[in-house]
């Protein structure tokens, strides 16, 4: 199994700037092989939805997340599909699709009968495979920095762009019910 780590390279700058088709045409053969392998495994990861697989494979075993929110996140990892688009010798660009989990808090607080605040773990999670499965999924396009070592594909998945891309937009929905909150 390939084993990631954090590669000191910043993905913010192409996330300003982007990366047009035209900058994805002088990867090695061997080096396409390698990134298709590699992005069918990622896939193939998230649809088995385990998220010990997921912090081994993007966060070299460490976990990224509290208990509760990896059970928000192994309900929605199934849903998660990842495909190759483009690379170069620096980047490959992903389309990551996912559940549009963007308007979950406030389709909860506007669409649901129950009252949110007093809704327990189990009740939350209940009520977020239902609304996966009645939503539709989005598409997100991510580029990411690697490097092969000894045939190893190393990445930094730690960006926000591919954090968003495979929870739905579902942090994102997060800090606005916060920043709502607050307001």
């Amino acid at each position: 199994m390939f084993k990631n780590i954090k590669l000191a390279i910043t993905m913010a700058a192409f996330s300003l700037v982007g990366c047009s088709d035209a900058s994805f045409q002088s990867t090695s053969h061997e080096n396409l092989v390698l990134l298709e392998q590699y992005t069918n495994s990622l896939a193939e990861m998230f649809k088995d939805g385990d998220i010990q697989k997921v912090n081994e494979w993007l966060f070299d075993g460490h976990s990224m997340f509290a208990e509760s929110e990896e059970a928000i996140l192994e309900r929605i990892f199934p849903y998660v599909d990842i495909n190759l688009l483009h690379s170069n010798e620096e980047l490959f660009q992903i389309e990551v699709t996912a559940p549009n989990m963007s308007n979950l808090f406030l389709d909860m607080i506007i669409g649901s009968a129950m009252d949110i605040r007093a809704m327990d773990i189990a009740e939350l999670l209940n009520y977020i495979e239902y609304y996966i499965t009645n939503i539709d999924s989005q598409y997100m396009i991510v580029n990411l920095s690697y490097i092969v070592d000894n045939g190893s594909v190393l990445v930094d998945f730690s960006t926000p762009d591919f954090m968003t891309a495979i929870t739905g937009k579902l942090f994102e929905a997060y800090v606005q019910l916060y920043l709502d909150a607050l307001a």
